[in-house]
């Protein structure tokens, strides 16, 4: 009879450890699953707030603006090329134009004097914050469709703008475009 309760209370012990590990199996599978569920859930509703922004955000900016339109909904990276003439004499874009000491990196800005503008606009990016006149102002100079600096249009010389070789009247309302070849001639 010993040998019968020993091995009883052996099968006992061997029922509860596997009750055990069948308790860890249980919660390991539950935490999966809640994990999974949560990603699933969180990544539902990030697909939504996507769909409906990208709905009504198309909307809102034909009402808020008649001219912008969106150029890309992903975020643009372009390279335009602006050259300055003043009276015959180049003027230099000096390098690093809209990088702050501390290396922020404005969203128009260069990186030497080769003219080249570098345009990284992440998100929603429409063709009002690809205009020339957003990099002059980081700049911190002055160009319009009458001056370039403090040359203005009048007796002492005339401003014009060309876009790839042809002339364009848009100046500082053109909305850039990669690899474009702006020319700013005062003469």
């Amino acid at each position: 009879m010993d040998n019968i309760d020993e091995e009883i209370k052996k099968t006992e012990e061997k029922i509860k450890s596997l009750k055990k590990e069948h308790k860890k199996i249980d919660e390991k599978v539950d935490f999966k699953t809640t994990v999974f569920s949560l990603v699933f859930v969180v990544l539902l509703v990030f697909g939504v707030i996507y769909f409906l922004d990208d709905q009504s955000g198309s909307e809102n900016k034909k009402a808020d603006t008649k001219t912008s339109e969106l150029v890309s909904k992903r975020g643009v990276h372009l390279h335009p090329n602006v050259k300055i003439t003043i009276k015959g004499e180049n003027v230099i874009i000096p390098p690093n134009t809209g990088i702050r000491p501390d290396g922020f990196h404005e969203p128009m800005h260069t990186h030497d004097a080769s003219g080249t503008i570098h345009i990284e606009i992440p998100g929603r990016v429409s063709s009002d914050d690809l205009v020339l006149e957003r990099f002059f102002k980081i700049w911190g100079k002055t160009f319009n469709e009458n001056c370039i600096f403090e040359n203005c249009n009048g007796e002492k010389g005339t401003l014009k703008m060309l876009v790839n070789g042809k002339e364009n009247t848009e100046f500082e309302k053109y909305s850039l475009r990669d690899k474009d070849k702006i020319e700013i001639i005062f003469e």
